[in-house]
């Protein structure tokens, strides 16, 4: 699948890449597309640490609760204590992304010979 640059109008591949990025001394994982043309860089999802996590300890509950659960006992102690395991943690991850996403919008990723830069905006700060 191909996108537009809204910079140069350059149609290029969507597969995205991935990076860290460090920004006010936390460590971001971005998922993002890049305009080979003119390095405008378009991101599309970024974790810190702490969401990187929780989404890894989700995945476990939920598999987990696969475990536990039976067609005769859908709702036993262990699967209700794992899928309120789940919903404590998906609340935390949402906060979390939430918090990643209005710290990128913040300024502006630029893609370097050193690899992802954040700048950030003077007046956001």
């Amino acid at each position: 699948m191909n996108v537009q640059c809204d910079v140069c109008n350059t149609s290029f591949d969507a597969t995205p890449k991935t990076d860290t990025l460090k920004v006010n001394g936390v460590k971001y994982e971005l998922l993002f597309l890049i305009c080979p043309e003119c390095g405008k860089v378009y991101p599309s999802a970024v974790y810190d640490s702490d969401s990187v996590k929780l989404t890894q300890e989700i995945q476990k509950y939920q598999s987990r609760l696969k475990k536990v659960r039976t067609k005769a006992d859908a709702l036993s102690k262990d699967a209700k204590r794992i899928s309120d395991a789940i919903a404590v943690k998906q609340a935390k991850l949402k906060t979390n992304l939430e918090r990643s996403k209005h710290v990128i919008e913040r300024g502006e990723i630029v893609y370097t010979e050193n690899g992802l830069q954040f700048k950030a905006c003077p007046f956001l700060k």
